[in-house]
């Protein structure tokens, strides 16, 4: 009877842990901190909160949407984008639904970008064309999650 009951519970406690789904340390919402620009190996911009530039991506569910706004040569630009998104390990893939103007020109439809999550930090890294070659305008930028 105790191995029958001593059966059960762990029968019960393995299909309870395969039944919760664990939530993808990416999910949530992220403000970006910082951020440099590339076109080739030369830096483009600069993106910085000090500067009253914002950036916040949230990730839910396969989803992602970005909002910003920066200051650029004295005039304020707003933006956005959102679509789809696969992580594979550190490989983001975004799919672009909706852009801010020319997003895909520089982007192409599909982005792929390396994501590094430590704590509550987040650095992506890209994009990156289908056969994992830096396009020729790139990023660095550094994220923290919102609470």
């Amino acid at each position: 009877m105790k191995r029958f009951i001593t059966l059960l519970i762990v029968a019960i406690t393995v299909t309870l842990s395969y039944g919760k789904q664990k939530a993808v340390p990416l999910e949530g919402t992220w403000q970006m901190v910082h951020a440099q620009y590339y076109h080739l190996d030369s830096l483009m911009f600069q993106f910085s909160v000090k500067d009253g530039d914002f950036q916040w991506k949230v990730f839910s569910k396969g989803y992602f949407v970005a909002v910003n706004q920066s200051i650029y040569n004295g005039k304020t630009q707003n933006g956005g984008i959102c679509g789809k998104y696969e992580l594979k390990g550190s490989n983001l893939v975004e799919i672009l639904d909706d852009h801010y103007p020319d997003a895909i020109k520089y982007f192409s439809k599909l982005p792929q970008y390396t994501v590094q999550i430590k704590g509550d930090t987040l650095i992506q890294t890209g994009p990156y064309d289908e056969k994992g070659r830096m396009i020729y305008f790139h990023f660095v930028e550094k994220y923290v999650r919102m609470k």
